[in-house]
């Protein structure tokens, strides 16, 4: 917060309040008027259908396709199965057919942590799902991982592919 501060003064940050996916967590978050991060595959469909709700009266939400989730449980256990992303954007599309207005909704797109070149090919593999759902006026974030290409390069390449602008990701704990 005080680093982007010091390089771009008076910049608007949300600080998404992440992890919940139990009901009651959601209501508390939501009466106190708090930006919400969910990982859509652990949010049940009452938890979902409440998110929506709250994006539709204007409350800020970002969901997650549960990648950093997927890559921890892969370090314990080798044999973890990949991320169904066509499950994911079911499940996102789901929150989104529910909103009156998904303007302050955040998805993240398909990505594998660690890991640039699968990342970008998963994003060659959904552009026309991510492109859908920009055009319903929900912001897609991409997270830019790490690899050969710089930080830079590899923006340059996602935004050519998408040929849209996104929130730019950038993952700090793996």
């Amino acid at each position: 917060h005080d680093l982007v501060h010091d390089i771009v003064p008076g910049a608007k940050i949300t600080t998404y309040k992440s992890g919940a996916s139990s009901k009651s967590d959601i209501l508390g978050y939501i009466q106190a008027g708090s930006a919400i991060g969910i990982c859509v595959m652990d949010a049940s469909a009452p938890v979902r259908s409440l998110v929506a709700d709250y994006v539709s009266q204007g409350g800020k939400v970002f969901a997650d396709s549960g990648a950093f989730r997927t890559f921890m449980a892969g370090l314990r256990k080798p044999d973890t199965k990949p991320i169904n992303f066509d499950e994911v954007f079911e499940r996102y599309h789901e929150i989104i057919d529910r909103c009156a207005n998904p303007s302050s909704l955040i998805v993240v797109a398909p990505d594998v942590v660690g890991n640039q070149d699968e990342s970008f090919r998963l994003l060659a593999e959904y552009k026309r799902e991510i492109q859908l759902i920009t055009r319903r006026n929900v912001k897609v974030m991409v997270p830019m991982q790490k690899g050969v290409l710089s930080i830079a390069e590899h923006y340059m390449r996602c935004r050519e592919l998408l040929d849209t602008d996104f929130v730019v990701g950038l993952p700090s704990n793996a």
